[in-house]
């Protein structure tokens, strides 16, 4: 059975002291220390990984105002090369427009040409048909003339039939003119 004692009671009280103790001084010092020293690179790590933070938030900002000066330099650009488009444009529509304006005028010439030379031709082609009209109603007059003559010497004695042949003579030269 259990006996409690107070020599017993001490004993253990000095016991665990001296464990106490001896722990202290050997384990829990160590320990103690080794804790410290951990405390102090976490403490340590936390700092630098502060900075470090602190460091990328300045890169972050760097990288966004400097992609805002890019993005403001691209639109400086884009409206550079719209501006410079817009008036190549404009030189190559006015420069299309003069030679449209040119080539009109060209035409126009050459079609006053081409008209001037028809109507030459048509007039030339007029003066030789009229001509040859002319011709051929005074073939026509002579050859009336000469049929006239030749009947009026067969038959002279007939006054009626000289009256005939008059009025298909005039006749006949009415219809060609």
């Amino acid at each position: 059975m259990l006996k409690i004692d107070f020599w017993n009671i001490l004993i253990n009280v000095i016991n665990i002291v001296i464990l106490f103790a001896a722990l202290r001084f050997f384990l829990f010092k160590k320990v103690n220390n080794i804790l410290d020293e951990r405390k102090k690179i976490a403490e340590n790590e936390t700092e630098e990984a502060k900075n470090i933070k602190d460091e990328a938030l300045l890169l972050k900002s760097e990288y966004e105002q400097k992609k805002i000066d890019i993005e403001n330099e691209k639109e400086g650009i884009i409206s550079d090369a719209v501006s410079k488009a817009e008036g190549e444009y404009k030189r190559i529509l006015d420069e299309a427009h003069t030679d449209a304006v040119k080539t009109k005028e060209q035409i126009m010439s050459e079609a006053e040409k081409s008209r001037d030379k028809i109507i030459k031709q048509a007039m030339d082609e007029k003066a030789e048909i009229l001509s040859q009209a002319e011709k051929d109603i005074a073939d026509m007059v002579v050859d009336a003339a000469v049929k006239v003559s030749a009947n009026s010497l067969e038959k002279r004695s007939n006054e009626q039939f000289n009256s005939d042949i008059y009025d298909e003579f005039i006749k006949k030269a009415g219809d060609t003119n």
